[in-house]
């Protein structure tokens, strides 16, 4: 201290005296070039921006700095001016996190630039932490999509620099999940996890313990193997110390080191930095500390920011009470690696997040319903189609029929052929990589949680719905619409259903049909045998949600609404689809099965609705506080009707319909089929009253006898269940402030209490949702929220959602609905439904409708018989009080229906599909030959004491019907790596439960040949796995007349062919070959036979043929023989195989040419068909 005021001192004098012309006279050159010391206070300097990638603006907004009277910010401008200030320092260094952004920006840039970016890159000054497209949340987002998101920017950083981060960086989300800390940076191969929010209480305890850098272990399952070095800084924020936010326009004292000026101020800038320096280090442990110097869209002019980190760090060095230095997130954490030393253990999560006593941020877990849901939908239907894109052969050439599919809703196919053919095999699904960015962005922290203006969340919805519609998708409303106008002018209809799940399933399925003009309707299977169905009326919430679609012109035609649904059980192949049609018929009964009342069950259902507080706080102070808002849910009354106002039953064979309206705005359909263990719950919610100047927050309320106490339990982000308990945290002691709000968490999937020995009640949901259980026995979820205030979080506006897409308008609100899955189970058999039904939810089927000829297109179909087909059931009729009630009717003749020209296909050899406790959860064609596949181990630890908790192994090779593998590589989670070259750091743990280690090795490491590929999925893991095909695989065979392969005959001409087994699509879908002959006269055929050494043709060349590659002809071949040979080609013993078959045959030495000729119609020339060539 007293040094550098003398060195000042000096430098004044100095100033005065030579009577500076020129301030450059009197600044110093700055050393910028330290790096970490042992013997001081080490303080890490991070340069970093935050930027959201949509909030307040658009990501388009917010990259080209567009519409800066709402925020000032524009992403490009950052990276231009940190990659130049980088350049031109070469001590500096800089992280960025957001890959939606950088690739923009990098595809932008000349070769020059890029070529600067990958030096600058290879030299570690630009770092990238996390590298996700986006920062995704942890509560509402699904763990498959969160995998896939990080995967999508880690490619692209992989292929680009070869490198991969190694830091997570979730410095912005509410809260933070055990699935993040697990399997999103334990097992992505992670050594550190950053971030900035944890809940108030919480942070106060650890700061007296020390204990803001722990050791978090997400999930026991996994053991040690998945822990995590985890940093939540002591301030809840990821943005500089206080007043040393030098970006420009802050209001922030730069430093002013020039001694010729007044305002000089290095002493005082460097005290305020020491200080600060010293508090954080004072509630840490070790003797390095990380600054994060940056926060949202900063660096918009990153030479203002370095320029005074340079002075900083050049000042405080000579100042020698702390040591400065450019640093990244990975280096501190190899600078605490090296302490070798015990970390405090965490073994929970971060939720509920509050940042005040009447704060908590648990309205975000069900903010925007819809969208969450749209969001939910568009991540099954990615990995659907990504199936379809891999598994379906090209289609066919040939006319083409317009076809819809949704994940349980809607969607289009385009495919050539009759009625349906081309509609799942032969369909040619445009590409996915739209839908896919979509889906990766609207993970976003600010996205899925539905805490962005109302502008912002319009522009997701528009892109995921482009997404889907390059897909091969159109919007919800286009199935109803599209399917009730055939059913409304009597035209058949064709549906078949797409099961993307790996596991045969058996589900009941509805579709919206209309009685205006056919008195009935009867289903058939693809075989022509009829299928027990049950024609329902629509419910009275269904009717007025369909006028508010037409009121809000989300209908083209309003008259197109269906009055009933069609009601029956699909069964379904694994990772396949089945058929059936829909014909009009005449109907002879009309009996009706309806009454009035309340239903006697076990399980008790209510609507209940939160009244979201003004911005008074809690009396008798009545102090400001924050309202309920996009982010914070703080009630304060409950109100709403314990039972329903109106009930009605319909009973019908398959299913009983329990229709409960609550309240004007929440109505409930319970629906029970006959033999299923769940109740399907669809509840519908809005348009939530606004009239009365209070805002609203609905939940659904689930009440059993069972005695579960406080404890209830909800899962993390669709994988491990984590135990509850009401009033309480594990690892302080609450104070509850909130008793409601307080008590919320997020449920991606599924909730669920239980008395041991007694029962479970579970309920599976379609989307994330708040959920809690405030009373023993009971479940609530919340469904819709609609708010009258903005709860001071950044957001600046109202939670209002409107059916015309505006927040500050006099529209009516707008209506969601969804579906609760309700177990009511066996505590032993719990498990295994409730991990079943969260597959189901998660994954649900994709109907696709085309069109049926009717009598006067017959000659459409070549399949269908002139006359009636018989055994056909009608389904249901238009007489008198029809469209009140369900009913199977009798059996009389209806118009024949036309079975749809598809038998029922799965794309997996065993119909049996994978094993019941392994999950497939992506199949992708990554291009070049290479699929990639992630299998998921469901269980976790303690879950299942049967084999479900057991390994299981998977034979890729053969788990395919059309596809094999050469090679096959275990990756890392984010498939930009192989597993083998991730080296992770080893921390050492305090305090350590008593649980099984579980080991990660899954699969041999590196890259091999192979014939079989058996994967171990173990208890609760993924294994990520490349598989790759050659994509020519090159044969030859020699052609002669003394060959042994069989009956040689003495002959002097020659002749060679070569066979390309061509995967440009991983299928293996065609062999490209050419056949050479010299001096050779009269050929008549050139023929692919089966046979191999001393193997003798005992059927004159007829039952062992494969295929003709030249004939049979009269007329010899001018020249070279070429073709192509697929599939359908095939004959003999090959008939109905593959093209795989085939060449495994070729690699057998059992596949043979034969040339016949006039003289020798037997066979002249043979030659076994060997690799090579």
């Amino acid at each position: 201290m007293q040094r550098l005021a003398l060195v000042a001192l000096s430098q004044q004098l100095l100033c005065v005296f030579a009577l500076c012309v020129s301030s450059e006279n009197c600044l110093p050159k700055y050393n910028t070039s330290s790096s970490r010391s042992e013997r001081a206070l080490n303080v890490h300097i991070v340069a970093h921006t935050h930027d959201d990638a949509g909030w307040l603006k658009t990501v388009d907004q917010y990259y080209y700095g567009s519409n800066q009277n709402i925020q000032l910010a524009g992403v490009q401008y950052i990276l231009d001016t940190a990659v130049a200030a980088l350049a031109a320092n070469p001590d500096r260094k800089f992280i960025y996190a957001e890959m939606a952004f950088f690739t923009r920006w990098w595809a932008e840039q000349t070769d020059r630039t890029q070529q600067l970016v990958k030096r600058l890159v290879a030299d570690g000054q630009l770092d990238f932490v996390n590298g996700g497209w986006v920062q995704h949340d942890e509560a509402a987002a699904h763990y498959v999509a969160m995998i896939d998101q990080t995967t999508r920017g880690h490619q692209f950083l992989q292929e680009t620099f070869n490198y991969t981060p190694t830091v997570g960086w979730q410095v912005d989300p509410f809260g933070h999940s055990a699935t993040q800390a697990s399997l999103l940076s334990g097992l992505l191969g992670f050594d550190s996890l950053f971030f900035g929010r944890a809940d108030y209480q919480d942070m106060a305890k650890r700061r007296e313990r020390k204990e803001f850098e722990i050791l978090w272990r997400g999930a026991q399952s996994f053991g040690d193997a998945a822990d995590v070095f985890t940093s939540n800084w002591p301030t809840g924020s990821y943005g500089p110390p206080a007043y040393f936010n030098w970006d420009w326009g802050s209001q922030d004292t730069p430093i002013q080191d020039d001694v010729c000026l007044d305002e000089y101020n290095v002493e005082d800038r460097i005290d305020d930095f020491v200080r600060t320096c010293r508090e954080l280090a004072n509630v840490t442990r070790g003797s390095d500390i990380m600054l994060t110097m940056g926060t949202d869209f900063q660096y918009s002019n990153a030479f203002v920011w370095f320029k005074n980190l340079d002075k900083l760090i050049h000042h405080a060095n000579l100042d020698g009470r702390v040591n400065v230095f450019y640093s990244t997130p990975a280096a501190y954490t190899a600078a605490k690696h090296a302490y070798n030393v015990s970390w405090p253990l965490k073994t929970d999560d971060f939720f509920p997040y509050a940042d005040c006593p009447t704060c908590y941020w648990t309205g975000y877990f069900t903010s925007r319903p819809t969208s969450k849901r749209f969001i939910r939908e568009g991540t099954a239907f990615l990995q659907a189609a990504r199936q379809l894109e891999l598994l379906a052969p090209p289609a066919e050439r040939g006319g083409s029929q317009t076809l819809t599919i949704n994940p349980g809703q809607t969607a289009s196919l385009t495919g050539g052929g009759g009625a349906a053919a081309g509609l799942i095999r032969g369909a040619h699904l445009p590409g996915t990589d739209a839908l896919e960015e979509a889906v990766a962005l609207l993970q976003h922290h600010d996205s899925i949680t539905g805490t962005e203006k109302q502008h912002v969340a319009n522009d997701y919805h528009r892109r995921l719905a482009r997404g889907w519609a390059e897909a091969g998708q159109l919007l919800t409303a286009a199935l109803a619409e599209r399917v009730v106008a055939l059913t409304r002018a009597g035209r058949g209809l064709g549906v078949t259903i797409y099961n993307p799940l790996a596991w045969p399933r058996t589900e009941g399925v509805r579709v919206p049909v209309s009685l205006e003009t056919v008195d009935d309707w009867a289903l058939t299977d693809d075989t022509g045998a009829p299928v027990s169905a049950q024609l329902l009326p629509a419910s009275r919430a269904t009717r007025a949600l369909q006028a508010a679609l037409a009121a809000a012109n989300a209908l083209p035609d309003p008259a197109a609404a269906g009055t009933h649904e069609l009601a029956f059980v699909a069964t379904l192949p694994p990772l396949g689809y089945a058929t059936y049609s829909l014909q009009p018929c005449s109907a002879k009964d009309h009996s009706i099965a309806l009454r009035a009342g309340n239903a006697v069950t076990e399980l008790s259902t209510s609507a209940v609705w939160y009244n979201a507080s003004d911005a008074k706080g809690p009396p008798p102070s009545n102090d400001w506080a924050p309202p309920s808002g996009a982010y914070i849910f703080r009630p304060n009354g409950e109100f709403g009707s314990g039972a329903p106002m109106h009930v009605r039953i319909v009973e019908g064979p398959l299913l009983t319909e329990v229709h409960q309206e609550f309240l004007g705005w929440a109505t409930a359909t319970t629906r029970i089929w006959r033999g299923a263990d769940d109740l399907e719950v669809e509840w519908t919610a809005g348009p939530l009253p606004f009239q009365d100047g209070r805002g609203r927050e609905l939940v659904l309320r689930y009440e059993s006898t069972l005695d579960t106490g406080r404890e209830f339990f909800t899962d993390s982000n669709g994988r491990e269940m984590l135990r509850r308990v009401r009033d309480w945290r594990p690892t302080w002691d609450l104070d509850v402030t909130e008793p409601v709000a307080g008590n919320f968490y997020p449920v991606t999937s599924a909730i669920y209490v239980e008395e041991p020995g007694k029962g479970a009640l579970v309920v599976v949901t379609d989307r994330a949702q708040g959920g809690a259980s405030l009373a023993s026995g009971a479940v609530e979820l919340m469904l819709h929220r609609r708010m009258l205030l903005d709860d001071w979080r950044g957001v600046a506006e109202p939670l209002n959602e409107t059916q015309c897409g505006c927040s500050a308008c006099d529209c009516d609100g707008l209506i969601t609905r969804g579906v609760h899955r309700v177990l009511l189970q066996d505590t032993k058999e719990g498990a295994i439904a409730r991990r079943t039904l969260q597959q189901r939810a998660n994954d649900p089927l994709i109907l696709t409708f085309g069109r049926l000829p009717d009598r006067r297109d017959q000659r459409l179909n070549p399949l269908r018989g002139a006359g009636s087909t018989p055994g056909a059931r009608p389904l249901g009729g238009k007489g008198s009080g029809a469209r009140d009630g369900g009913s199977m009717r009798g059996n009389p003749a209806p118009d024949p229906p036309i079975p749809i020209d598809m038998p029922g296909y799965t794309f997996l050899t065993d119909r049996g599909g994978l094993p019941r406790n392994v999950a497939l959860t992506t199949l992708k064609d990554e291009g070049g030959g290479r699929v990639l596949l992630r299998l998921a181990h469901l269980y976790q630890f303690g879950e299942d004491a049967g084999e479900l908790a057991g390994d299981a192994e998977v034979d890729l090779n053969a788990l395919f019907a059309d596809l094999a593998f050469d090679e096959a590589e275990e990756l890392a989670l984010s498939a930009s790596r192989p597993l083998s070259t991730v080296k992770q750091l080893r921390w050492r743990a305090g305090a350590r439960p008593v649980i099984s280690v579980v080991p990660l090795t899954t699969l041999v490491s590196g890259t091999m040949a192979i014939s079989k590929v058996v994967v171990t999925v173990m208890l609760a893991l993924p294994v990520v796995v490349l598989c790759r095909s050659l994509l020519a695989d090159n044969y030859k065979a020699a052609l002669n007349g003394a060959s042994v392969v069989p009956n040689p005959v003495n002959t002097r001409e020659t002749g060679t062919a070569t066979f390309n087994f061509n995967r440009r699509t991983i299928r293996q879908s065609d062999v490209d070959y050419r056949v050479d002959l010299s001096r050779f006269e009269g050929v008549l055929s050139v023929q692919l036979k089966y046979g191999g050494l001393g193997y003798v043709d005992k059927n004159a060349g007829v039952s062992d043929l494969l295929a003709y590659l030249y004939g049979p002809s009269n007329t010899s071949p001018t020249g070279p023989i070429t073709g192509t040979l697929r599939r359908d080609q095939l004959t003999g013993g090959l008939s109905g195989k593959t093209i795989n078959n085939l060449q495994d045959d070729v690699n057998s030495r059992m596949i043979y040419i034969l040339v016949t000729t006039r003289n020798n119609p037997q066979g002249a020339l043979r030659g076994q068909v060997v690799r090579g060539g």
